[in-house]
């Protein structure tokens, strides 16, 4: 009897310092992050599957989300994206295209829900599960390769290091313009280090292409690959102070204007 009561006390020593675990069908939070950021209301996990908060993720990627109470269902529409999904619905319709979400859509306290995995593939967006800090993780196709920073960033810190914002995205522009010309290499790296009609930037002559970026040089290349444009027909530009070989510039192409000391053409 004195063996039971011992047991039965350890029984219950135990269960009172064990953490609590949802009860079966309950559901489970995680947080939300795009890009690294976090959302501000959580999704949950049901059965292995999380369903993320439809408006504040699309929000978040500067989408519209409209509710249409009279068959409960929202529209995203934003870039590409023209999708209707509705609650209790494992499929959706972006266009014409209809696209399995792998569960149903659901709503909950007013939030309209979808399986992370499913609305991924509407956004086209890169999704992983991180189960140790129970997170839904978010990644945006980049529009850039790594190869394009590095060399654009480059040649902007290089030329442009001491000017403004705007100044060194102006310079990014010409790089990026000089790609998309038939006058000029099709690639990056290619357009800076041309040799056609003789050196084109000093820095590859210099050395200084090699030089560590700034972070606003690199921020600068990103904003030119994303396709922000200051100058956006500009072929040529020039520090008059500076140059000594600007005059064919001047002669032959056209002006369009000044950003800080550089003086840019087309």
């Amino acid at each position: 009897m004195k063996r039971l009561i011992c047991i039965l006390t350890a029984v219950m020593i135990c269960m009172s310092v064990m953490p609590a675990l949802p009860a079966h069908g309950a559901d489970m939070q995680a947080d939300v992050l795009v890009d690294g950021a976090r959302l501000s209301r959580r999704a949950y996990v049901e059965d292995g599957t999380s369903f993320v908060p439809v408006r504040d993720l699309c929000e978040k990627l500067g989408m519209t989300v409209t509710w249409r109470a009279s068959d409960k269902s929202v529209l995203i529409r934003g870039g590409d994206v023209y999708a209707r999904l509705h609650v209790g619905y494992s499929s959706a319709w972006d266009r014409n295209t209809e696209v399995q979400l792998g569960k149903a859509c659901t709503l909950k306290s007013g939030t309209f829900y979808a399986p992370a995995r499913g609305i991924a593939k509407i956004l086209s967006l890169g999704v992983d599960w991180n189960g140790k800090n129970r997170q839904v993780l978010f990644q945006r196709s980049s529009p850039y390769t790594s190869d394009e920073v590095y060399w654009l960033s480059r040649i902007i810190s290089a030329e442009a290091q001491g000017e403004s914002l705007e100044g060194q995205i102006a310079v990014g522009n010409v790089i990026l313009n000089r790609v998309e010309s038939p006058d000029f290499p099709n690639t990056i790296y290619g357009v800076i280090f041309d040799r056609s009609f003789g050196v084109q930037f000093t820095p590859t002559a210099n050395g200084t292409i090699y030089n560590e970026p700034t972070q606003q040089c690199i921020e600068a290349a990103k904003l030119c690959l994303s396709g922000y444009e200051v100058a956006p027909d500009c072929l040529y530009f020039f520090n008059p102070e500076l140059s000594t070989a600007h005059y064919w510039i001047i002669n032959n192409r056209r002006f369009c204007k000044i950003i800080g000391n550089h003086h840019f053409y087309d």
